[in-house]
């Protein structure tokens, strides 16, 4: 009937589950007129795969691709979804080493630009992600030359983390640009030959001068941050980073960080007696490293054999330097180890039996499901 979505009868309960909680509040939102941006993970898998291609035509049905929608993946978005999108002013949020990692493919980003959507790019989550936006950045470079794809430049890389995320969670205005009423969220790089976003994205991080965020300097050169503490009256010395001199040793370089003080509630909160030194790297690293002990300490004292044995022996450190394989590794992974896990994939689906018609709705017939 006219206005009525008719839902199969095996997705109706997944439907009804977030009907309230998600759906609703989400138009609610799309309704206020101070609304900024809803950020979802949508199309997360491989191209071909059926529900992963429905999920944006269920997004559709539902009337949730709107301005203001950011959508992060899109693999199973095809040429039409993206034109469509782009007419609704929604974003794509690009996240390539995730995607290859899991699934062997990414988003179709060239399509997307052709279609005009607004392209920004980010690591999804650490597990599977870049450990910082600039290895992101760098592996999106290498991914697309490996696959020949020339429509899209260094600048329209670096855009991706700095305009367009900006426009995509409607910040373009004060976010994303260096210009004049803009958040002063600078990075400063050592020059190099050529354009800056090259220069950029062939940086390493050792080249990596200064960062300043909301106008406050507070990474980079010991030089520079220590210049900054002393400007703006910190109680406390920069810090160091690596934390530990074998760390510094093995990185070959040095860097500072000054974490300045945000609000009176922070000086309130970090003069308690007790107070979890959540002020510096060194007391963020501290903290964790201890709690992470007490809890293995407490599977221990519990016999818990299973989970004893999945114990790490720590935390990853909260500042890691680019050792001397480290571009190797990362060339490699584009380069190799993709085509490798690709055919790795192939074989174990056909060892299990598993097809590409399979959904979690129940059957292949995804073609029939919306109406």
């Amino acid at each position: 009937k006219a206005g009525v979505l008719a839902i199969p009868s095996n997705v109706r309960r997944y439907i009804g589950m977030f009907e309230q909680s998600v759906r609703q509040s989400a138009l609610g939102y799309f309704a206020d007129r101070d609304a900024l941006a809803i950020v979802v993970h949508l199309g997360e898998g491989q191209r071909n795969d059926p529900y992963n291609k429905s999920e944006y035509r269920y997004a559709k049905e539902m009337n949730l691709i709107q301005p203001g929608l950011s959508i992060i993946h899109g693999v199973g978005m095809d040429r039409a979804d993206f034109e469509e999108a782009a007419q609704k002013n929604v974003s794509l949020v690009w996240s390539p080493f995730s995607n290859l990692l899991l699934y062997g493919e990414t988003a179709d980003i060239e399509a997307a630009k052709a279609a005009g959507m607004n392209i920004a790019i980010g690591a999804d989550w650490t597990p599977t992600g870049s450990k910082n936006i600039l290895d992101e950045l760098k592996l999106a470079k290498r991914y697309l030359k490996k696959s020949g794809v020339r429509a899209i430049s260094d600048e329209d890389l670096v855009k991706m983390a700095t305009e367009n995320a900006a426009k995509a969670i409607r910040r373009e205005n004060v976010a994303g640009r260096v210009a004049e009423g803009y958040f002063a969220d600078l990075v400063l790089v050592k020059k190099a030959a050529g354009n800056p976003y090259s220069a950029l994205l062939n940086s390493e991080q050792k080249d990596l001068r200064l960062v300043v965020v909301k106008g406050q300097p507070v990474f980079g050169e010991q030089d520079r941050i220590a210049e900054a503490a002393q400007a703006f009256g910190d109680a406390g010395q920069p810090e160091t980073l690596p934390l530990t001199a074998a760390a510094q040793a093995a990185c070959g370089f040095k860097k500072s960080i000054r974490l300045p003080y945000a609000s009176d509630y922070d000086r309130q909160l970090f003069a308690r007696a007790g107070a979890p030194r959540l002020n510096t790297v060194g007391g963020i690293a501290g903290e964790l490293s201890s709690k992470a002990k007490a809890y293995a300490a407490q599977i221990v004292a519990g016999g818990r054999a299973k989970e004893k044995a999945s114990l790490i022996p720590g935390i990853d450190p909260l500042f890691g330097c680019e050792d001397s394989g480290y571009a190797e590794r990362f060339a490699k992974f584009v380069e190799v180890e993709i085509d490798a896990n690709a055919s790795k994939r192939s074989a174990l689906r056909s060892q299990y039996r598993l097809t590409n018609e399979w959904t979690p709705l129940g059957g292949g017939e995804i073609e029939d499901s919306i109406d």
